[in-house]
């Protein structure tokens, strides 16, 4: 199976579901405001549901991971081994659904040590980032060179 199905929010533990909702609490100018209740609703939306990615692949693990405390279930190596489930999808939306999820889980637990999830992250980004296939090399041109043909083709 795929890592890329999402688990509906309905069906996340309870665990999880609460700490969404403390994230997300959206006080008002004197209420206490979740660390993503500034965020608008489609933002929240897309990490909801690549949050609910992280839960749809840790409920098919052998392990129960899902009956572990939401932060203890993210170690760097489950996060790795989900991130690699994933190697059916573009790098750029591995990259984008990895960081969701890791922006939900910093959210919850500030103080934890997130530098190997962020490298894993990090690594993920510059996978997305990088040239792909050489077909269109020659053919791509600085803007300057684009500039100076055209210039050419007008004076001749």
């Amino acid at each position: 199976m795929t890592g890329s199905a999402c688990l509906r929010f309905d069906d996340w533990p309870r665990p999880d579901r609460r700490l969404w909702d403390r994230l997300t609490l959206a006080g008002g100018p004197l209420d206490p405001v979740g660390p993503l209740g500034h965020l608008r609703a489609s933002t929240l939306g897309i990490y909801q549901e690549q949050y609910g990615r992280w839960l749809a692949w840790s409920a098919r693990q052998p392990d129960d991971l899902l009956s572990e405390d939401p932060i203890a279930r993210a170690s760097p190596e489950m996060v790795q081994a989900w991130i690699r489930s994933m190697n059916h999808l573009a790098p750029a939306s591995r990259a984008m659904i990895a960081k969701g999820a890791c922006i939900v889980l910093k959210a919850a637990a500030p103080d934890a040590r997130w530098d190997a999830h962020r490298r894993l992250v990090g690594d993920l980004e510059r996978e997305a980032a990088a040239p792909r296939g050489v077909r269109k090399h020659g053919r791509i041109l600085a803007s300057g060179v684009r500039h100076q043909t055209r210039v050419q083709r007008n004076n001749d």
